[in-house]
């Protein structure tokens, strides 16, 4: 765009992707494939929380009826945002406060980037969202990225290990069932009255 914001996808991008309705797995390839994501994050569970969340994002712009190419704005924002939390020599002792973008830095960027987006001033600024859709998408971020900021800043700068445990149990063989044979008639309840409808 000519704010400088690079579109990682583009709106047919977007709509491809839309196209393929409730198939999320479908939807997640192809997003692994149009991002090169298994180039960018080589780590298997690092690269499937990172497609998730740009499945989550875009679902969302679906969501508030967003059009396509809002929608690639929109995940271009995020994309930047996700970028600038990924941090080079971070360590098992690194602590959260040792790195420089925390929360209110990733939602400032977010707020800039929003607004940069949301008023009609060529070309530094280009009117793609409405104010209520900046609204919403605010509101959205807030409850996602914000609220669990520290999460996805520990997975997208620490792989996970993946561990497989086989836990071999002993199950105990069920009882026989009792003899149906020496089974009885429960007396009927005394006091009860007889009604046409019982044999």
């Amino acid at each position: 765009l000519c704010t400088g914001l690079q579109l990682p996808l583009r709106g047919v991008d977007v709509a491809s992707l839309w196209e393929l309705g409730e198939d999320y797995q479908a939807q997640a390839n192809q997003l692994v494939e149009l991002l090169h994501l298994a180039e960018v994050w080589p780590v298997r569970s690092q690269r499937q929380i990172v497609a998730d969340f740009y499945m989550l994002n875009l679902a969302q712009a679906k969501g508030l009826c967003l059009t396509p190419r809002q929608a690639a704005v929109f995940h271009a924002m995020m994309a930047q945002i996700l970028d600038r939390m990924r941090c080079d020599g971070v360590t098992g002792s690194t602590m959260p406060e040792d790195l420089e973008f925390d929360s209110s830095a990733a939602f400032s960027l977010f707020q800039q980037l929003l607004l940069q987006h949301s008023i009609d001033r060529p070309p530094d600024k280009l009117e793609i969202f409405s104010l209520s859709e900046a609204k919403m998408l605010t509101d959205f971020i807030s409850l996602t990225l914000i609220k669990h900021f520290l999460l996805y800043q520990f997975t997208v700068n620490s792989p996970q290990e993946v561990q497989t445990l086989r836990v071999r149990t002993a199950i105990p063989q069920p009882l026989p069932p009792p003899d149906l044979a020496a089974g009885r008639l429960k007396p009927k309840p005394r006091g009860r009255k007889h009604t046409p409808h019982e044999g």
